[in-house]
């Protein structure tokens, strides 16, 4: 920090303790895979002068589906405001939501990941014990995870996201085709109010 350095303090942070753990949010079957890390941290200020040292302790902690984006927006979004708040410095105009955005810029789908995921709901279409028509069963798998993530669009979906559900698809198909034939079946009825959108 340049204008600490010129009146001889010199500022550097620490990371005293991490841990970190995969944990489930949301509302039951329709849970969403996170991963919360936290950091126990200080900031040691040295006087270069009379080699006087001021240590603050501080922590941080964030989620993401993405470990490495959680550890970096933890450190960088704390770290900042820490400072920030240590100083009394103005922060009226820094909004955290658009800071974290700064940050972790939203890694969205695109029409090719939607194909992957088209690819793969075909094969649980394929696969024993499905009754469902392709299109039918990818209309309800397609509904249903926007409806799990809360969003109202696909193009407001992760691709983090888009991708684990495709790699459930793989690990469990049953469990998958059980999620998805209920919402179909429903949809194609026209019981259900959700709107699907072409990809």
């Amino acid at each position: 920090m340049p204008e600490l350095h010129s009146r001889g303090v010199m500022c550097y942070p620490e990371i005293l303790e991490s841990n970190g753990e995969y944990t489930l949010t949301g509302n039951p079957g329709k849970e969403r895979m996170v991963y919360l890390v936290r950091y126990k941290c200080q900031y040691t200020f040295l006087d270069t002068a009379t080699s006087e040292k001021l240590i603050v302790p501080w922590d941080a902690r964030a989620q993401h589906v993405d470990p490495s984006k959680a550890g970096g927006s933890a450190l960088t979004y704390y770290g900042r405001y820490f400072l920030l708040n240590f100083f009394g410095i103005a922060t009226d105009d820094l909004d955290p939501d658009r800071f974290q955005q700064e940050v972790n810029p939203p890694d969205y789908i695109k029409s090719e990941d939607w194909n992957t995921f088209r690819d793969a709901v075909y094969t649980l279409a394929d696969s024993d014990g499905c009754t469902i028509p392709k299109e039918e069963l990818f209309t309800g798998a397609k509904q249903y995870n926007l409806d799990a993530f809360k969003v109202g669009k696909s193009g407001e979906l992760l691709k983090e996201q888009l991708s684990r559900v495709v790699q459930m698809i793989k690990d469990d198909p049953k469990m998958m085709i059980t999620r998805y034939a209920a919402l179909a079946g429903k949809l194609a009825s026209g019981t259900e109010g959700g709107e699907g959108e072409n990809v």
